[in-house]
């Protein structure tokens, strides 16, 4: 427990020294977030700030591979060969950190130049293959006992739409101070739980590297933000965290009911993204049309900024507790048991969603 809590301070530390560098060398390289129609602050803000987080977990999660026992096993020495079998041969550690800085790459591009929905698309998908590709015990159907050539694909697909899901759903939440990274660091916590509860040791540690990362952004993007994440934030902690679940249900841990506990975990933004797209369809508008119909907007319409992104984060501290109750008594529970508690958190949501869509009076 000492080493989880010593790399979890290490990644604080670097990102609290990393984030005010940061934010000058945005200022200076006038990489800024406007005001706007859709944006809820009124003054330029520098973004870019998930450089801080990335360089901070990327870093950590080196030196753990050098001095931990955990994570050492994750890397090895690199196989020779042709392009599909190195892909296919290398070890999660190296792939997944190359992976990981595909994507933030792509972010800190888009907070510079800016790009567009296709461009980042294919980059979520390279990322991805990269990842998982030729890994058919870290799919999800393989976490199930489904194997062979066709599940391998079906996997593979699987895998693929999770990553972008969860990377533009953290980049869809991200629309108030404060609140991706806090949400992040909530589903840190939550999947870390899964994670020592399916005994996967190494994971456990990556997720505690991203957490003290975030934790030490959120110090400089609460409101009132000096620094905004950006999408080589939202997008680097979206992957990560989708990768970081994805090896849960790839497990064979969570078994019956208890394989939802992951999506729980990240259920805030994955909520809010859902309901986006159905929005969006049923009023037949594209998938990628902006609005401020998002949870967070219609939670300002009742409250401060503050008090939107508080209220915010109690929703994902209830998420936690929940997916952490799940993680622990798993098998306590039983079927009526989990059914109870994925009950109140659906009841809960329609009581939100009538009390968001109540007029203001």
């Amino acid at each position: 427990m000492f080493d989880y809590i010593s790399y979890f301070c290490l990644a604080f530390f670097i990102a609290s020294i990393l984030t005010p560098l940061v934010k000058s060398l945005a200022k200076s390289l006038l990489i800024l977030d406007h005001p706007g129609e859709r944006k809820v602050h009124l003054e330029i803000k520098p973004r870019l700030g998930g450089a801080a987080i990335a360089t901070s977990f990327l870093f950590c999660l080196v030196i753990s591979s050098i001095y931990d026992g955990d994570t050492s096993a994750l890397f090895s020495p690199l196989t020779e060969g042709n392009p599909v079998k190195i892909i296919q041969s290398h070890p999660f550690g190296v792939r997944f950190f190359v992976g990981a800085l595909i994507i933030f790459l792509l972010g800190a591009f888009d907070d510079w130049k800016g790009t567009n929905a296709r461009v980042k698309f294919f980059w979520q998908i390279v990322a991805a293959i990269i990842v998982l590709y030729g890994q058919v015990k870290f799919g999800i159907l393989a976490g199930f006992g489904y194997t062979g050539t066709l599940y391998s694909w079906l996997d593979l697909g699987i895998g693929i739409f999770w990553v972008s899901y969860v990377c533009n759903a953290f980049n869809l939440i991200d629309g108030l101070d404060g609140l991706a990274a806090g949400t992040a660091f909530f589903s840190c916590i939550s999947l870390c739980f899964l994670a020592f509860s399916t005994g996967k040791a190494a994971l456990a540690l990556l997720i505690i590297l991203l957490a003290g990362a975030v934790l030490a952004f959120l110090q400089y993007n609460r409101y009132p933000a000096k620094i905004f994440m950006g999408d080589s934030g939202s997008l680097f902690v979206g992957f990560c965290l989708s990768i970081f679940s994805l090896n849960i249900l790839a497990s064979g841990q969570l078994r019956g009911m208890s394989f939802l506990a992951p999506f729980i975990a990240l259920g805030l933004p994955l909520f809010d993204t859902t309901m986006a797209i159905v929005r969006r369809g049923l009023a037949g508008k594209g998938l990628f049309t902006a609005d401020k119909e998002h949870i967070h907007h219609l939670m300002m319409n009742k409250v401060s900024h503050n008090g939107a992104v508080n209220r915010l984060y109690i929703i994902n501290f209830i998420l936690c507790v929940a997916t952490g109750i799940i993680a622990r008594y798993s098998t306590e529970l039983g079927l009526w048991g989990h059914l109870a508690i994925y009950g109140v958190l659906v009841f809960g949501t329609y009581v939100l969603l009538l009390e968001l869509k109540r007029p203001t009076t």
